[in-house]
């Protein structure tokens, strides 16, 4: 797209005269500016061990980043596009977020049951442990995250962004993660057996 300098107004216009007339595919809108963080790291910074990629009968969980006394439970939300997220179940039926072009269990609903799960496999071990859900927007923007928090919260789920997630109303990923104390090795490592036998 060209500009020329209009003297008479004191300003760039377009030579393509009216946007209506542009064709579509030269109409790029402006993408999110992508937010680089090293998730791993940063949950090492903050005091927490990793294990990554825990497969559950429900489904994987991203992370289990365990402290002394918490674990997050962490899915990666990677679906691109924008989303109307809804946790009303209908019906019976799961809740569903929707887009444009396509809908999808709701990834908050899911991550609920997966934690559910998680604690019965921990057993005894959960009790040591608050056990939060954190959901990370990584490619896609929730266009009514705004209006989701107070549901979010009543549902003890954290929502927050990385990369390109949106919207900028969810807090950064490195912001979320607070410093918090080590767990020791032993408990750390019967954790890690626990959960590769429920693999």
């Amino acid at each position: 797209m060209e500009f020329c300098y209009d003297m008479e107004n004191e300003s760039y216009v377009s030579n393509m005269g009216d946007m209506a007339q542009m064709p579509l595919e030269e109409i790029h809108l402006p993408e999110r500016p992508t937010v680089v963080e090293d998730l791993d790291a940063i949950f090492a910074e903050r005091g927490y061990q990793v294990i990554s990629k825990v497969k559950l009968q429900g489904g994987l969980l991203d992370y289990v980043a365990v402290s002394k006394d918490t674990i997050l439970a962490g899915l990666l939300d990677q679906y691109p596009s924008d989303w109307l997220a809804d946790e009303e179940s209908f019906n019976g039926e799961d809740p569903l977020w929707f887009s444009e072009v396509d809908h999808r269990v709701s990834p908050v609903f899911i991550l609920k049951k997966l934690c559910d799960e998680l604690k019965n496999i921990l057993g005894e071990q959960a009790q040591r442990f608050m056990i939060k859900p954190l959901l990370i927007e990584q490619k896609g923007n929730i266009i009514n995250a705004e209006d989701m928090m107070k549901s979010w919260v009543e549902m003890n789920v954290s929502v927050c962004r990385t990369d390109k997630g949106g919207p900028d109303d969810l807090t950064l990923f490195g912001d979320f993660v607070k410093q918090a104390e080590s767990i020791g090795g032993d408990i750390f490592i019967s954790i890690k057996a626990i959960l590769a036998k429920g693999e």
